[in-house]
């Protein structure tokens, strides 16, 4: 096939909108082209067009809609220009439609930041009486049970590609985090490593356990933006989405805000004001992202 539109016009009515979608989010069509974003929300037109080339089939129009076909033929049709998907939901769209990651892992979004934030990967932890030690990693699964008290206790595994930790959350710790942590989220985990008896291994009784977005603010010193007017825009206009933005995630604990300024005269730092902070979870990164100022978590 040449293009996605190719693809519609040939397979005909063997294929509709959600098969497409899953085909695109597996990768299937990565070698058609390499936005998959592009070819999601182009979907419709291809499909719209190929249902009108196969109604001019049945009717014996092709001389009168013969552009359309011949667009096809030649390669002219083109997808709708719009920015690639996050890797973040690129992995998640691998995930959900096959079961498991093809194109990378979660985890390597976040390495950067990790590497600073914790000591030891998880293939290095050792059972040690007495000491607590931090670990992190992408959680992959969640459960549950009620213990012989009636309480509610959880197990949670957690992965950063070179090992998996079971984690125990005893009843006050899982109580705490039950609502907030997730199967695909990143997170902090406080706990003495020892020997797991029953699974063979390890294992980790957590004592706290934090979001990635809660560990910036304990451990981060601010969310930096780099704004150089050699290759960015600059005006009004930018500057008051930023501001619409921001003003969703300002919050009395969080980071303040740094931009990097260069022209081509000088460079300059500007910070916000200490009682102006934000709190810097994944949704306010990729916000920023795809606005196109790159923010950098500054450890």
């Amino acid at each position: 096939y040449k293009d996605l539109f190719d693809f519609c016009l040939r397979t005909g009515k063997k294929v509709n909108k959600r098969v497409l979608e899953a085909l695109i989010r597996a990768g299937a069509f990565d070698q058609l082209h390499p936005n998959r974003n592009a070819m999601l929300e182009s979907i419709p037109m291809a499909l719209k067009q190929a249902e009108q080339q196969q109604k001019n089939d049945e009717l014996g129009q092709n001389e009168l809609f013969g552009d359309m076909l011949s667009s096809v033929e030649t390669g002219e049709n083109k997808l709708l220009e719009v920015p690639e998907m996050l890797e973040k939901h690129r992995l998640s769209g691998e995930k959900e439609t096959l079961g498991l990651y093809v194109t990378g892992h979660p985890i390597d979004i976040y390495q950067k930041e990790l590497n600073s934030l914790v000591k030891s990967k998880l293939v290095n932890l050792r059972p040690e009486k007495w000491k607590k030690v931090f670990a992190a990693g992408l959680v992959v699964e969640l459960r549950s049970k009620i213990t012989k008290t009636g309480k509610r206790m959880g197990f949670m595994s957690i992965d950063d590609k070179t090992a998996r930790l079971e984690v125990v959350m005893g009843p006050a710790v899982f109580d705490a985090v039950r609502d907030t942590i997730k199967v695909d989220m990143v997170v902090m985990v406080e706990g003495e490593v020892a020997e797991d008896n029953f699974n063979g291994g390890i294992k980790m009784d957590a004592s706290q356990i934090v979001s990635l977005a809660e560990a910036r603010v304990e451990k981060a010193r601010a969310i930096k933006l780099k704004l150089n007017t050699f290759e960015q825009s600059l005006n009004p206009q930018r500057f008051n989405e930023l501001q619409t933005l921001l003003g969703a995630y300002q919050t009395e604990k969080g980071l303040p805000l740094v931009i990097d300024y260069t022209n081509d005269i000088a460079t300059a730092q500007m910070k916000t004001i200490d009682e102006i902070q934000y709190f810097p979870d994944d949704d306010l990164i990729e916000a920023l992202n795809a606005q196109g100022w790159k923010p950098e978590v500054v450890v």
